[in-house]
């Protein structure tokens, strides 16, 4: 992190060299809302190219008035949206839209700018719409948000491409596929493909690390293996032991049990 001169849009806070833009705030319902958004931004092609499960669970970061939650509550009827946003306004018209059209697969929860208060291991499909790039502390909430996957659930950013400078947006409120992918990868997630066809964003396709994954399967199975030897009365020599932080051990001993003393 670092600090520059604040520009019209920005915060004067940088992260690998980006000025982290200014939070949109809810008088801009009306710019989320607007008419023109599926002929500028082709939400439905966007919400098309997810493939999404009828009962996948999906946190939707960002939420703003619900515009993409009410899309995607539809195509998940066994499943439910989490509508997160860090402005009680913005939850609060997603309730009462909720209320009116009788969805009852969406869940308002207030998040904070470092955490997104979602459950760890439960959610499918995390995704962003132009809002990454407003987070004030984006370590924090992807490594939250990495928390919150399910295996091999994917998070998606929708985000307006800096690379083309036609694109009506100010330069704070734009990134490019590189400045994405260098910060997002750097908190555990590898990027799986980058989707041009939208006609102002891309949108990046980024599972869960299934590397990471398997590397702590593999840590777990190997300090099981070490549990049963020793509760045997075999003792295997220090050779044979995986190198554990302290972190992972505690979470070894949630999923195979206390060891015996």
């Amino acid at each position: 992190y670092g600090t520059c001169v604040a520009s019209a849009d920005g915060i004067g806070k940088t992260y690998q060299g980006r000025e982290i833009a200014q939070v949109m705030g809810h008088p801009g319902i009306g710019w989320l809302e607007r008419t023109e958004r599926e002929k500028e931004e082709a939400p439905s092609k966007a919400i098309a190219a997810l493939k999404l499960a009828p009962d996948a669970v999906i946190a939707d970061i960002g939420a703003g008035s619900g515009y993409y939650t009410f899309r995607l509550a539809p195509l998940v009827p066994q499943g439910r949206v989490v509508a997160i946003d860090i402005q009680p306004e913005m939850l609060a018209l997603v309730s009462r839209n909720a209320a009116r059209a009788k969805v009852t697969n969406v869940t308002p929860v207030l998040g904070t700018q470092t955490d997104p208060r979602l459950p760890d291991g439960a959610i499918d499909l995390v995704i962003m719409v132009d809002v990454y790039h407003e987070f004030s502390e984006p370590q924090k909430m992807l490594r939250r948000m990495h928390e919150s996957l399910k295996p091999g659930g994917r998070l998606v950013l929708l985000e307006y491409r800096k690379e083309d400078p036609s694109i009506p947006i100010r330069p704070d409120h734009k990134m490019s596929v590189a400045e994405a992918k260098m910060e997002v990868e750097a908190e555990g997630y590898t990027l799986s493909s980058v989707d041009e066809r939208l006609p102002r964003h891309a949108k990046a396709y980024r599972n869960f690390l299934e590397e990471h994954r398997r590397l702590q399967r593999e840590r777990v199975a190997a300090f099981s293996e070490y549990i049963a030897d020793v509760n045997e009365g075999r003792f295997p020599t220090r050779s044979n032991l995986v190198e554990m932080d302290s972190g992972l051990l505690q979470q070894v001993i949630r999923e195979i049990g206390q060891p015996a003393s």
